[in-house]
């Protein structure tokens, strides 16, 4: 369950969404002074609590993972939400002042100020770029200046091309080096072998008895 400030606003949008790719929304409960949203159990627990919380081990989701993710919500949500409702969403979830502080590291073109660093620079920065401008544009104070959950879903799946590709150029870098290190000992070793084979043999003809 999550508190929200204005319950009713947000059960009104949440109750239009039913896809595979999120969490069933159940409804909401009412108490002096709260006001919680109820969703189905999450056996697995939250993406929060993978990326941040305590069901965080070890390494943290890569990125392109989350971009793997990100796209199976905007397929959700897409055709779901107007730009206006899907703005009031994002202000009903309290991100606001993140996507603040983001704001103005972005046009101050300090992207690194915003990346998770348990991703440990395991990212193209292109594909970083296009998420986080079209991050930026979904909660413009203006409807016509937001993009539709249509162009937010291409421009992510767009990210997720470059950033597999990226990956292929990487793991083909690391596989060429890889051979060649390979080369370098088996040439280091076949020197090895030739000096002492040539050690062997002169120890071999000093120790013979010279001819009369």
């Amino acid at each position: 369950m999550y508190s929200v400030p204005k319950p009713v606003e947000s059960v009104s949008l949440l109750s239009r969404i039913h896809h595979r790719n999120l969490v069933q929304f159940l409804g909401f409960c009412q108490e002096v002074g709260k006001s919680m949203l109820v969703y189905e159990f999450m056996h697995s627990g939250t993406l929060k609590e993978h990326l941040y919380g305590p069901l965080k081990r070890g390494r943290s989701i890569n990125w392109i993972k989350r971009l793997e993710i990100a796209e199976d919500a905007a397929k959700a949500f897409n055709g779901s939400f107007t730009s206006d409702s899907f703005f009031t969403f994002s202000l009903s979830l309290k991100r606001l002042k993140s996507f603040i502080r983001a704001k103005l590291h972005i046009e101050r073109g300090d992207i690194q100020g915003i990346i998770d660093p348990s991703l440990c620079d395991e990212y193209d920065i292109q594909s970083m770029w296009k998420v986080a401008e079209k991050a930026l544009m979904c909660v413009q104070p203006h409807g016509h200046m937001r993009p539709s959950m249509s162009e937010v879903l291409k421009e992510i799946q767009d990210a997720i091309l470059i950033e597999r590709e990226s990956t292929q150029a990487r793991e083909a870098v690391s596989d060429e080096m890889s051979r060649n290190s390979g080369h370098s000992s088996l040439n280091m070793g076949s020197l090895d072998q030739v000096g002492t084979e040539n050690y062997l043999a002169l120890e071999e003809s000093i120790a013979r008895p010279a001819a009369r």
